[in-house]
């Protein structure tokens, strides 16, 4: 009876077994690493996991921060703001203690979009003895998408600046040269991509009518694994890949959700925001009548100036016609580093813009054009006369225009076209083009069809938690139309989710939306935001807090955003995820097809069959609940166990059944009693060996 009762304990032990927390070190992933540049100036979170309930304590210079694990088993603590330091050793200390050297605190910068700020200085011929006499070791850099090498933070040196994006270079020197403090360049893009593959969940969630199918995959892989990191702000060239008839019309659209919906995630406010637009390509402009997609493309983001702390670098003379691509990376890199400098950096007498169309007047049959950001004065190119201006009736084709410089107008006008309505200027792939700045920035083009803008006043860069969010609106209106710059036209919808909800940006403590409040020990420095009523998707990167659960078969990551992920286990288990102690959702909504990147975080988009991973991350365990999810190794062990267990139970019962019928049969025949009896070592659940356990 005793051993009878002590193997049918096994089940109890083995499930007590799953239920107890997996105990797991202190870590931190990248961009936590050696080398790193934190924010000045703005609060820095610092994210990471230990076992729950564990003590964290996050020491850097004269701070100190500790922080209870949550369940999650995500912790974050928020860095008070600092001033320029370094180097500096960061020490992250639980039950073990992880440290960071050579830690720098000054000016974080994004570089995103596609392939001309993918590109790495090792691509280009003409920059050879860039890299040769690249020792800048207050230039430092984190590229996510590295193939075949381990992402970390690199210092620039003459080995290592080779697969450094050549335009983030160029920036980052030009600001680390202008400051004199360590510049951290966090480099986010990848070639061949839409504009629609970089939007965020919450954005794309509040704009259904977005249908591409590489809606957020950018994001989801490149971006998520980031957001939340402090920075100052974001510089950005993209929408090559989206000259096409299908998406340049929408192009500004896009754009501006872009723009609003990122700034949303990071949860910094409306952070300085700057972007080049499109070079020059394919062949030299002869007709005023050009349909170019390019042009509307440029269109869109000149038309994004009118968001707040924006600002837009033009590159249309300094590119290579054919060859996207254009080798000229040093200027592209001077002139988007120029609103920095002018801004943010002190050089207030700086000269950061070419001549910006601002709004026109008709009377006599002439147009004249107003512009802002005209330096010294405006010029024409080389000294020459005005060209690339055409003009252009109520209906009718375009033509060629007279231009001349009035002050600081343009005064267009054409004898066969007597009563003009329209102007535009620049308007192909390969642009005519002429009017510059006495301080050498050209005009980027422009359609006076377009509404009129005026360029929102920048700013010195929201620190975390501070600063109003986007405000809702910018959705793409069911039966909105578009005009030839990308602007939404009459019928667009207001956002319902793109924001951080009715009320502005979610701070510390405080409610998302209308339902989704922010839980204890949460924090929005690394910027999730909901669609209205709290039920949308959190946007990775999202509040940290204590709990939560998914939604049932839906999308939403519950608890931690985008933290760097627990290092031990894999989710193994079929029909959910349990995360940070919640319920376990129905159907097992794993983001992007279950596939969690290679930096250990979880994507957002999309639901995927149930428990499958993917990559090399790990999905974290939940320490508040019975899951297998996280546990994996273990966990089947342990029910292999319990499982060999009741196999053996079995078989004793069948062999004490056969053993009783054989003593009875014997004592029938007056043979002596006979038990076969055994004993087997087996492991108690607790790691330890019991061989006393007799059968």
């Amino acid at each position: 009876m005793r051993s009878r009762s002590i193997i049918a304990l096994l089940p109890l032990v083995v499930l007590f077994q799953l239920c107890r927390p997996a105990l797991a070190t202190v870590a931190v992933k990248p961009p936590f690493a050696n080398s790193m540049v934190l924010q000045r100036e703005m609060p820095v979170p610092i994210w990471g996991t230990a076992t729950s309930g564990e003590q964290v304590s996050v020491t850097l210079g004269t701070q100190a921060k500790t922080v209870a694990t949550p369940t999650s088993g995500k912790w974050t603590v928020t860095l008070d703001p600092m001033a320029a330091a370094g180097p500096l050793t960061m020490t992250i200390k639980g039950t073990n203690t992880v440290t960071l050297t050579d830690v720098y605190v000054g000016e974080v910068w994004q570089a995103g979009g596609q392939s001309n700020m993918d590109t790495r200085l090792n691509y280009y011929s003409n920059l050879a003895s860039e890299i040769n006499s690249a020792n800048l070791p207050m230039l430092r850099y984190y590229t996510l998408r590295q193939p075949g090498q381990t992402t970390t933070w690199e210092v620039v040196s003459p080995t290592t600046a080779g697969p450094l994006s050549a335009l983030g270079y160029f920036v980052g020197k030009e600001i680390q040269k202008a400051t004199g403090l360590a510049v951290g360049l966090v480099v986010t893009a990848v070639g061949g991509t839409r504009i629609t593959a970089w939007l965020d969940p919450a954005t794309l969630a509040a704009n259904p009518s977005i249908t591409d199918s590489d809606k957020g995959s950018m994001w989801n892989q490149w971006v998520a694994p980031v957001v939340g990191y402090a920075m100052r702000g974001t510089v950005w060239i993209q929408g090559e890949q989206n000259c096409n008839s299908a998406d340049a019309p929408t192009y500004g659209a896009m754009f501006n959700l872009l723009i609003k919906g990122w700034r949303a995630a990071w949860g910094q406010g409306d952070f300085p925001f700057y972007y080049g637009s499109l070079s020059n390509i394919h062949s030299a402009q002869t007709d005023p009548n050009n349909t170019s997609t390019v042009a509307q493309v440029r269109e869109g983001q000149r038309l994004a100036l009118a968001l707040a702390n924006t600002a837009m670098s033009v590159n249309f003379d300094i590119g290579t016609p054919n060859n996207w691509h254009f080798p000229n990376k040093a200027e592209a890199g001077r002139r988007l580093a120029l609103p920095a400098r002018a801004k943010l950096y002190g050089e207030t007498s700086l000269v950061y813009s070419g001549p910006l169309y601002r709004t026109k007047t008709i009377s006599g049959g002439k147009v004249t054009l107003f512009f802002d950001s005209v330096g010294g004065g405006l010029v024409a190119q080389s000294g020459g006369a005005l060209s690339g201006f055409a003009i252009a009736g109520a209906t009718g084709n375009w033509v060629w225009g007279d231009a001349v410089i009035s002050g600081d107008t343009v005064v267009v006008s054409s004898t066969s076209v007597t009563t003009p309505t329209r102007v535009r200027y620049g308007w192909g792939d390969d642009p005519v083009i002429s009017l510059f700045n006495k301080d050498g920035l050209p005009a980027p083009s422009f359609t006076t069809e377009s509404p009129d803008i005026t360029p929102a006043p920048g700013g010195t860069g929201g620190a975390s938690g501070s600063g109003g969010s986007p405000g809702t609106g910018g959705a793409i209106g069911t039966g909105g139309s578009t005009g030839a710059g990308g602007a939404i036209g009459a019928g667009g919808a207001t956002a319902t989710g793109g924001a951080a909800g009715t009320g502005g940006t979610t701070r510390t403590g405080g409610t998302i939306g209308a339902g989704g409040t922010i839980v204890a020990g949460g924090t929005t420095s690394a910027g999730g935001s909901l669609a209205t009523g709290g039920a949308g998707v959190v946007a990775s990167g999202g509040s940290r807090s204590t709990g939560g659960s998914l939604a049932t078969g839906g999308t939403t990551i519950a608890t931690g955003g985008t933290t760097s992920s627990m290092s031990g286990g894999t989710v193994a288990t079929s029909g959910g995820n349990a995360n940070g102690g919640g319920a376990t959702a129905s159907g097992g909504a794993v983001p992007s097809g279950g596939v969690i990147n290679a930096g250990g975080i979880p994507s957002i988009a999309g639901t995927s069959a149930a428990g499958t991973t993917g990559g090399t991350g790990t999905r974290p365990t939940s320490s508040g609940g019975c899951s297998l999810a996280g546990q994996s190794s273990r966990s089947t062990a342990l029910v292999s166990l319990g499982l060999l267990g009741l196999t053996v139970l079995r078989s004793l019962r069948r062999r004490r059944a056969a053993a009783a019928l054989n003593q009875r049969q014997a004592r029938r025949h007056g043979e002596s009693d006979v038990l076969a009896v055994g004993r087997a070592r087996i492991p108690d659940g607790f790691g330890r060996t019991n061989s006393r356990l007799w059968l």
